[in-house]
């Protein structure tokens, strides 16, 4: 009877949805053993894994024929995703799809629209076809075809919910994603609702009782649940008194002030996205980068001009600190050979880096720290071609 209740929710055709993620058994067991068992007991395991790899199921020739059927690599991931991980596997994945074709799609709104029916949410959209999804997202009709999706709130919106079982238990959550949190505290050993569903063996019902709220709000809503669930004669399963809230969202709170006030010290997002992660990861989401930016200079697209690599140059002191802060101009600089017309000295040409040069020149440093500094065209070859191995043994 409680097995029943515990795979009452993995149906055939969701453990099937699931299991299309996977390539190998092992991990498909692991990560949702819920739908594995339920697919085992039900005599369903065979069919729901026969995409997966076996252990010698696939040879290179094998691969290699499976290929032919198709003519796009994304049709043979889709449609043979055990041949193609085999392949993977083997390093034979190139070779033998290179009689495909790349097909590059041109988006438009109808397009996006029969793309987006295929989700049940907006972020399933964002992960499964990205360029849509940003294509919709630019043209300012994103909202317009996700209208048939359904609402999922952030780190920033949490929904209330209720497990209320007919032996008069209750347990009362905070959830961005209640459908998904549901599932979780079904599948998940050490949650108190897995834990007294097995030791009961009753029946329950899952409410989901406000609607996303801010975070806040639905702290404070989440105590005063609890605290009238308990005054009505439920017995709570919840450890502590409500009003915690998961994810990273402790110290990332910040008014449009201090996020103008911290951008203001850099020249560029890079630079502010380097020096001050939280907020610019805060401002990007809250979709205000473009208001608090607009001081900071954008990068260069395309060649650059003798006037453009003048302008630029006024703003650094040395060749070095223009190496470092706009390379691209740095490096167009040397090719057209007017450093000597910008900063007064001779035009330095271009290295032709090879490992010995690179491991002799870093000898003179004692860290990775100092030779960045001080030659940062060496660090960037020893970076470009993979030579930390040979060039940074000699640091501590």
């Amino acid at each position: 009877m409680k097995k029943e209740k515990l795979w009452g929710y993995w149906t055939k055709e969701r453990c099937i949805d699931v299991a299309r993620r996977f390539y190998y058994v092992k991990d498909f067991r692991k990560e949702y053993p819920g739908a594995y068992e339920a697919a085992h007991n039900n005599g369903w395991l065979n069919e729901v894994t026969s995409h997966m790899i076996r252990k010698t199921s696939w040879s290179r020739q094998m691969c290699e024929d499976e290929a032919k059927k198709y003519v796009r690599k994304i049709d043979f991931k889709k449609g043979s995703p055990a041949a193609y991980a085999a392949a993977q596997r083997l390093g034979c994945l190139q070779d033998i799809t290179r009689h495909m074709i790349v097909l590059l799609k041109s988006w438009n709104e109808e397009l996006c629209k029969i793309e987006a029916k295929k989700y049940k949410t907006v972020n399933e959209f964002h992960e499964g076809c990205k360029d849509a999804y940003m294509y919709a997202y630019r043209h300012g009709f994103l909202y317009r075809i996700c209208g048939h999706m359904k609402r999922v709130g952030n780190h920033y919106l949490r929904a209330l919910y209720v497990f209320e079982f007919s032996d008069k238990y209750a347990y009362v959550g905070l959830s961005y994603n209640p459908e998904k949190r549901k599932n979780a505290h079904l599948h998940t050993k050490s949650s108190p609702v897995y834990k007294h569903l097995k030791e009961s063996g009753v029946p329950y019902v899952h409410k989901v009782l406000t609607d996303y709220l801010d975070k806040e709000k639905a702290a404070i809503a989440e105590i005063k649940t609890i605290n009238d669930y308990s005054q009505r004669g439920w017995h709570m399963l919840n450890k502590k008194r409500g009003g915690e809230l998961g994810g990273n969202t402790n110290g990332y709170k910040y008014t449009l002030e201090q996020l103008q006030s911290e951008a203001n010290k850099y020249t560029s997002r890079r630079d502010f996205k380097k020096g001050s992660y939280n907020m610019f990861q805060y401002a990007e989401h809250r979709k205000l980068l473009n208001d608090i930016c607009t001081h900071m200079t954008r990068l260069h697209r395309g060649a650059w001009s003798d006037a453009e690599i003048a302008l630029v140059a006024k703003e650094c002191e040395t060749i070095g600190v223009m190496q470092k802060k706009y390379p691209g101009a740095y490096k167009a600089m040397l090719k057209k050979g007017i450093s000597k017309l910008i900063f007064g000295v001779e035009q330095k040409k271009l290295k032709r880096w090879s490992i010995e040069m690179a491991k002799n020149m870093s000898k003179n440093y004692h860290s990775i720290q100092e030779l960045k500094e001080n030659d940062f065209s060496l660090y960037s070859a020893i970076k470009r071609h993979k030579w930390q191995k040979e060039c940074y043994s000699h640091f501590k």
